[in-house]
């Protein structure tokens, strides 16, 4: 057994998905908000963290293979559309429509009431790679001029059933969209000046070699996987160690170190994915998220399924940097389902 740790400023793998809110083109809001550093996380559209339905994803994969290119969601058919997991103050919806697309969006402490339909809105703040469909924040229709309390909240986006056509005779069709990204504004408590100075540990799971960091706990004979993508003569396979948990007796338990304020649980999405569960313990009290947060539940349901193989953030949360988490990963018990592991990145609040 050995102990795989990278330490640094930030994560390894955080420059892919973490921007800071200060000078951001997505959003000007406060560095601080009720104790919290904000700072914007971008999801990838094959992250577990999102559900989807009623979507194609493009182009046609060949079985076992890495996603070249952009991750994204075509939808055609309402009520397509995607929730996210967001621990934060709001969330921002990218990517692509037709002419006439109505779309709509909503966010709140309870599930989503759509009070807010509307075309995909341009990029007012000089994104050039991609438009802007929706912001949301709770009780607000514009994320510039409101913004939530930190909290859980249940954040969606969907078709609007009822889209515009083209021409002078209006049709009720439609319409079609994609999504290539979504932001999500969240935060965590650090006596750092930013985000970017805040101290960072990554354990990995497993090296190379296929041995296991005595950080975590295994129960049962999870599978070492060492490479992402299709054989090498393919061109796409890469280093990638993980392990694969399958059924409900295999498991990953680890303790939080102390002091941490946010957790960030990567791994991989394929064809062999499916759902497994996240729990937290002891529960997260909302604290000061409150009134704007639900009871929060002890374990989190996802799913890993994905037609090609794809590093992903399996996970995320805010934590309360003075209590002491367990948390362990496993395959859902009723669908005898699975998923890989590859490390955790623990931000501290010193």
């Amino acid at each position: 057994m050995v102990n795989l740790v990278l330490t640094a400023s930030l994560a390894l793998f955080a420059p892919a998905f973490v921007v800071p809110v200060a000078g951001n083109p997505v959003s000007e809001r406060a560095m601080v908000l009720d104790g919290y550093t904000l700072f914007n996380l971008s999801l990838s559209m094959f992250d577990p963290v999102i559900s989807r339905s009623g979507t194609t994803n493009r182009p046609p994969p060949t079985p076992g293979s890495q996603y070249e290119g952009t991750p994204s969601l075509q939808f055609s058919q309402p009520p397509g559309g995607v929730s996210v997991l967001l621990f934060g103050t709001g969330v921002h919806w990218y990517g692509n429509a037709s002419d006439g697309t109505q779309v709509e969006w909503g966010m709140s402490k309870s599930p989503v009431v759509y009070s807010h339909t509307g075309p995909p809105r341009d990029s007012d703040w000089g994104v050039s790679s991609s438009a802007i469909f929706a912001n949301a924040t709770l009780e607000s229709t514009s994320a510039q001029t409101s913004r939530a309390d930190f909290g859980f909240f249940h954040a969606e986006w969907r078709l609007h059933s009822n889209g515009t056509g083209d021409g002078e005779e209006s049709a009720a069709v439609p319409g079609s969209a994609e999504l290539t990204r979504v932001v999500v504004e969240t935060g965590l408590e650090t006596e750092a000046d930013s985000f970017e100075s805040t101290p960072s540990t990554t354990q990995a799971v497993v090296d190379a070699s296929g041995e296991k960091n005595d950080f975590f706990r295994t129960i049962g004979d999870p599978k070492f996987l060492d490479t992402l993508g299709t054989s090498p003569s393919g061109g796409k396979q890469r280093s990638y160690p993980r392990l694969v948990l399958e059924g409900s007796h295999q498991m990953i338990n680890f303790a939080v170190p102390a002091k941490t304020s946010f957790m960030v649980i990567k791994g991989a999405v394929s064809a062999s994915g499916g759902a497994y569960g996240v729990e937290v313990s002891p529960n997260i009290q909302p604290k000061d998220w409150s009134p704007n947060s639900d009871t929060l539940p002890s374990t989190w349901s996802l799913n890993s399924s994905c037609p090609w193989e794809f590093e992903a953030t399996m996970f995320y949360m805010p934590l309360d940097p003075d209590t002491i988490y367990s948390v362990s990963v496993k395959p859902d018990a009723t669908t005898n389902g699975s998923v890989a592991i590859q490390g955790v990145t623990f931000y501290s609040s010193v």
